[in-house]
């Protein structure tokens, strides 16, 4: 039963970072048209964001990264903030063209193209030994 309740509870903090997406959607768009731009509501949220891990990283007492561990990353695994970046500013740009609702089923359709995305999660997860390499084999 232990483990029924561990995983409800993983459920449920999916679920809630799933209604965080839409949350930020929206509040970027509206930082947006505030600033009268989506690259300065894109750095914004970045901004805070880092600012909000940096407390994460302080309650959590988490120790400084060695320079021996960045210098063992691959360049590629560097490269997620760029993702990021196109995920913030394409969504800050459509979300109040298409609604919260229609973007947010778009991504998740981005998310979801088995041609394209699985394919490109398990190469990540190959070379990036990321989370993903925690998945049994046959779905890879």
């Amino acid at each position: 039963m232990t483990e029924l309740l561990q995983i409800v509870a993983l459920a449920l903090l999916a679920v809630g970072a799933g209604v965080s997406v839409v949350i930020q959607q929206a509040l970027n768009a509206d930082l947006r048209v505030s600033l009268g731009s989506a690259s300065w509501a894109a750095l914004s949220s970045y901004l805070v964001g880092s600012l909000t891990l940096a407390v994460v990283l302080l309650v959590l007492r988490e120790p400084w990264v060695s320079t021996a561990a960045v210098a063992k990353s691959s360049a590629w695994s560097w490269t997620g903030g760029v993702f990021g970046t196109i995920y913030i500013v394409v969504s800050i740009l459509l979300l109040p063209h298409l609604g919260a609702a229609t973007v947010v089923a778009l991504l998740v359709t981005g998310c979801s193209a088995r041609s394209s995305s699985i394919t490109m999660a398990c190469s990540v997860s190959r070379h990036t030994r990321s989370t993903f390499s925690a998945l049994p084999a046959r779905r890879c």
